[in-house]
């Protein structure tokens, strides 16, 4: 057994949230039920507490949530972590039950009717623990090139449109793209990822035209933020021969392993592979639901801290990107997106046809810390997850992610606060120091002292490919050493932000050491096994291959 070790509880599929007491004979049925009970012992502890978790899968309808009220205290922890010889998956999926029907050409089909994923809108599916792909034209791997890239200068955006070849419309029209199911047009250029959905779809063979849906039509189209001197599309890159493909529509469904949903009839559609049969138990279909399976997050100067996951795999989370910042009547909608290496323009701000600024934002991982210290996730893993994998988010300080296994992040597989810098307004006072505070451990928001280390990370970007497989922003005194990296759409390891070189940015410091990065930037260009963007100072660079 493990030394200073002050508790003990028990957590299995079998258990009972009401009747057990959280013995091993009588264990609790949810990790949600054991987090509630560790709140009587960890007031003043003499020891860790350990919830063991056994084998099964724990399907979660809300994120794990842990608060300051769930901190070990006294210096010790509070540890979740698997039974030994146990492979517990803390799942932010919901798995289908209803019965599957054939429709013919080896396709089946089943009503969705369980109201927590009913109209839900959703990009991945798995099934029997394989990633599942959204219906596309030409299938994976093959990619068509668009004909021209129609601009008509704004403010009229209305006749602008993509030029493809007919030949490259696998069959669909507008009648294949109507509202809530309309197919996307996902382009590939440099670094960056398009998916725009289409509107209107032109055909006139052997050229075809693709009217792209608004907002998204605004990003395709009109001018970069003031201060960038392209367009968000610039003919550079979106111009004649851009990668593309179309996916979501039913008339794309022709290959095993792809999938369609209906979002208005609530229709699922499959295309079973070799050895699966819907059904049954041994094939288990899971749709993503949650954006955030676990969320570990205090306030400014009162940190959740003192917590431990070992040995647990997170799985099954969803993220579609949300118009934050639109004009109406697109603010809160589900849209298409930009996406350059885990960030994310949602969308201008100002009227439909302007050319103004734009929200950014980051891909949402399936565990998010925030404001929280001593925070340990070791020896377990992050896959099929619909964003990225681990995120620490601002104020995160002495914490970890180390021997972990990552296969099949959405996005990235770790991210350390990327996205916009922590101090950057005076919201965030009195968390901050006036300015852009600098490298300065007493800077609340500021995220240092992390260790990322002996990871494993495979397939990393595999539906955001635009994203890096460890994506570090605004981070100083870290480590990142010993990660073996490979099968990336995009970078290895990207660190910094916005080509910064100003010399109070918050990044510098950081060790990146003895990483084996190879097969990375197999789909864009413009990227590194390891990526610097802007100053890193008093860093150390060294043994990387």
């Amino acid at each position: 057994a493990e030394s200073n070790v002050q508790t003990y509880l028990y957590v299995a599929t079998t258990g009972n949230d009401t009747t057990g007491n959280g013995t091993f004979g009588a264990p609790f049925a949810t990790i949600g039920r054991a987090r509630q009970e560790v709140r009587l012992y960890n007031t003043n502890m003499t020891g860790d507490i350990i919830v063991y978790i056994l084998a099964g899968t724990y399907y979660h309808t809300a994120p794990l949530a842990f608060s300051p009220l769930d901190s070990g205290t006294n210096g010790y922890y509070v540890i979740y972590r698997n039974y030994p010889g146990d492979a517990p998956i803390v799942s932010g999926g919901v798995r289908v039950t209803t019965a599957w029907s054939a429709v013919g050409g080896g396709v089946y089909k089943t009503h969705i009717t369980d109201p927590a994923i009913q109209g839900l809108r959703f990009k991945q599916l798995h099934v029997k623990g394989v990633p599942a792909i959204r219906a596309r034209y030409p299938d994976a791997g093959l990619y068509s090139h668009v004909r021209a890239w129609n601009r008509v200068v704004p403010p009229n955006l209305a006749d602008s449109t993509i030029g493809v070849y007919s030949v490259d419309l696998g069959g669909a029209t507008t009648a294949d793209s109507q509202a809530g199911n309309e197919i996307e047009f996902v382009a590939f250029r440099e670094y960056w990822q398009s998916s725009l959905r289409v509107e209107i779809i032109g055909n006139a063979p052997p050229n075809a035209n693709l009217q792209i849906a608004q907002p998204e039509r605004i990003w395709a189209f009109t001018l970069e933020p003031a201060g960038y001197p392209t367009y968000y599309c610039p003919q550079a890159q979106c111009g004649t021969g851009t990668a593309y493909f179309l996916e979501n529509a039913l008339v794309f469904l022709n290959s095993a392993g792809e999938f369609y949903y209906d979002i208005v009839a609530n229709d699922l559609y499959y295309f079973p592979r070799g050895g699966e049969t819907l059904g049954n138990d041994n094939t288990p279909v899971i749709i993503p639901s949650l954006e955030r399976v676990v969320q570990v997050q205090g306030v400014p100067n009162n940190p959740t801290h003192h917590i431990k996951f070992l040995g647990l795999s997170f799985q099954h989370s969803r993220w579609m990107p949300v118009c934050t910042g639109c004009p109406s009547p697109y603010t809160g909608a589900t849209t298409g997106f930009q996406t350059h290496v885990n960030e994310m323009w949602p969308g201008p701000v100002g009227a439909p046809n302007g050319e103004s600024d734009t929200a950014l934002m980051s891909i949402s991982p399936a565990v998010y810390v925030k404001d929280a210290e001593y925070i340990l996730i070791e020896q377990g893993s992050a896959k099929f997850t619909g964003g990225a994998g681990i995120g620490f988010s601002t104020g995160v300080h002495y914490s970890s992610i180390s021997r972990n296994t990552f296969d099949y992040t959405g996005a990235s597989a770790i991210q350390v606060n990327s996205g916009t810098p922590p101090c950057a307004n005076n919201a965030d006072a009195p968390a901050c120091a006036t300015g852009m505070g600098g490298m300065n451990t007493t800077v609340w928001k500021d995220t240092h002292h992390v260790a990322v280390n002996h990871n494993t990370i495979t397939n990393a970007g595999y539906y955001y490919r635009s994203a890096s497989s460890i994506d570090v922003g605004y981070t100083h005194t870290s480590t990142f050493d010993h990660n073996h990296i490979s099968n990336g759409t995009y970078t290895g390891i990207y660190i910094g932000c916005c080509n910064r070189n100003d010399a109070s940015a918050q990044y510098g410091r950081n060790m990146v050491r003895w990483n084996h990065i190879h097969d990375v930037m197999t789909l864009l260009t413009d990227g590194a096994g390891i990526y610097t963007a802007g100053k890193q100072p008093e860093g150390v660079w060294a043994w990387n291959y």
